[in-house]
């Protein structure tokens, strides 16, 4: 296991990313500039009551949609930003899918928030070969 954590590195860290380093920050400076500096997190769980309560001020049906469209915008770079740089290194995926630990790994990817890593822990003690094949072509969700 100890050796596991040392190929792996640091696992994934809380970071607060600012919408100013986003593609999608002129998005949201056509609602209100002052929205950029709160952070991503705290954009996308805003709504328009809790964006009347910050400032005072109705969102109209317009910016309401704009918001709407801004957070979903938000959400897919944050995916992105998520998904470009894997924790674990390719090559280590796969020796992992060999020796019957990919589930490891696949739940430091999803920080053991998914089925995947149940799905393919269950394949792996049923017969080691459908855990590896289940392993193998769920890959491609972790390496773009």
């Amino acid at each position: 296991m100890a050796l596991l954590f040392l190929l792996t590195g640091n696992t994934k860290a809380e970071t607060t990313v600012s919408l100013n380093d986003m593609n999608s920050a002129t998005a949201v400076k056509e609602i209100d500039p002052n929205l950029v500096k709160m952070g991503a997190e705290k954009f996308l769980d805003l709504t328009p009551a809790k964006y009347r309560e910050m400032t005072g001020q109705r969102l109209g049906i317009k910016n309401a949609v704009a918001l709407k469209a801004a957070q979903i915008k938000v959400k897919n770079e944050l995916g992105d930003m998520q998904n470009s740089d894997p924790d674990i290194d390719k090559n280590v995926y796969i020796l992992l899918a060999i020796f019957g630990l990919a589930w490891i790994a696949m739940g430091l990817f999803s920080d053991w928030s998914g089925s995947d890593w149940i799905i393919n822990l269950l394949l792996t003690m049923l017969c080691w070969l459908p855990g590896l094949i289940h392993a193998l072509t769920k890959m491609k969700d972790y390496y773009k």
